[in-house]
């Protein structure tokens, strides 16, 4: 059996020589945008049975990974476009993850300035770099396309500062 971190680190090999930690148990109930939502009971993802979506789909012809779906709900969670991942006080920010109009990943960013992820069905980890998830490995993600920020709301997991062994 593979254990945590080994599963990781074989889907995001750059992980290890950044810098991360493991922040939770594996766990395939929800993802990296309920991570955002702060909903770990449910799999946030836009048309897709048995998943959960907080709004009605824009198109019929859209698919799950639609840049604009994602953006639209991040939108109504109170985030807004802004222009880099840098820390600011009192502003919690997240990083998206696409490649043209295909999303792919959300991080979440510390009150330290470090970052959050929810690895699909794996590990939540926290992580220095946001590049640190991007390459061209069949896991890894695109690179991030942009950032969006709302006044900082603590995440109570995120932010607990907690590493499991």
């Amino acid at each position: 059996m593979v254990g945590p971190a080994q599963a990781v680190e074989e889907r995001f090999p750059k992980l290890g020589p950044d810098g991360y930690g493991i922040t939770s148990p594996r766990d395939d109930k929800y993802n990296c945008v309920a991570w955002i939502a702060r909903d770990p009971h449910r799999w946030w993802e836009p048309g897709i049975d048995g998943c959960f979506w907080p709004i009605a789909n824009i198109a019929a012809d859209l698919d799950a990974g639609d840049l604009g779906e994602y953006l639209g709900v991040f939108q109504l969670l109170g985030f807004e476009t802004c222009s880099d991942g840098l820390l600011d006080d009192g502003v919690e920010k997240i990083a998206i993850y696409a490649v043209g109009n295909d999303f792919q990943h959300v991080a979440y960013q510390r009150g330290d300035g470090g970052w959050s992820s929810k690895l699909g069905e794996l590990n939540d980890v926290r992580h220095e770099q946001t590049t640190s998830l991007s390459g061209s490995g069949a896991f890894e993600y695109a690179p991030v396309l942009m950032y969006m920020s709302r006044c900082r709301e603590p995440h109570p997991l995120a932010d607990a500062g907690f590493l499991l062994p």
